[in-house]
């Protein structure tokens, strides 16, 4: 019984922090490519460094976002959902790839 409620919680968590994600994720990347390109260093090599600097707070900040909205009862959708999930895709594919 525990077991059984554990579980669903863990997929509920999972679930909405995909959602969270693919709600961030683009404006986070928007962001970082507009400091780079204010900054004068506008090149993939530059970018790739600064996903990776800030991969861990990024994941972090998804999962405790995706934490209280379950114990909440949120439900977060993005907008835009097939182009939302195909960045947040691509975003996490970048960190599996490079980690």
């Amino acid at each position: 019984m525990v077991l059984n409620l554990l579980a669903g919680f863990i997929y509920d968590v999972v679930q909405q922090s995909w959602m969270v994600s693919s709600v961030l994720i683009k404006y986070l990347l928007v962001f970082h490519i507009a400091k780079a390109f204010y900054d004068g260093k506008h090149n993939m090599k530059h970018l790739e460094e600064v996903i990776l600097r800030y991969s861990r707070p990024t994941v972090f900040i998804i999962v405790m976002l995706a934490l209280i909205s379950v114990s909440l009862g949120l439900e977060v959708e993005p907008r835009f959902k097939l182009f939302s999930q195909l960045i947040a895709l691509l975003y996490f594919a970048v960190l599996f790839w490079k980690f």
